[in-house]
């Protein structure tokens, strides 16, 4: 099984067109930041089982920052990352 895994397109969905079509796949990962971008490649490619998650451009989204899902038996957390803390900080700032 292929995930094709994308993130941050703001606004770049020609370059999500063209990644789906060369990882010849039918599950994608969008993790966020412009989730419009991905309901744009689900409507392009209705048959791709499509999950995600808003990032944190995506203001005033309603749909968990973070969401566990299973494919082919794996277990995968989706988040963006602001929402878990690093080195720098929650959101990598300081």
């Amino acid at each position: 099984m292929r995930i094709l895994v994308l993130s941050d397109s703001h606004g770049a969905v020609d370059n999500m067109v063209r990644a789906v079509e060369l990882a010849d796949t039918r599950y994608v990962i969008h993790l966020g930041d412009c989730q419009r971008d991905a309901d744009e490649l689900q409507r392009r490619f209705p048959a791709l089982l499509l999950y995600g998650v808003p990032g944190n451009c995506d203001w005033g989204a309603v749909d968990p920052p973070e969401r566990l899902i299973e494919l082919g038996g794996k277990r995968i957390l989706m988040m963006h990352g602001h929402t878990r803390p690093t080195p720098r900080g929650v959101g990598g700032l300081k």
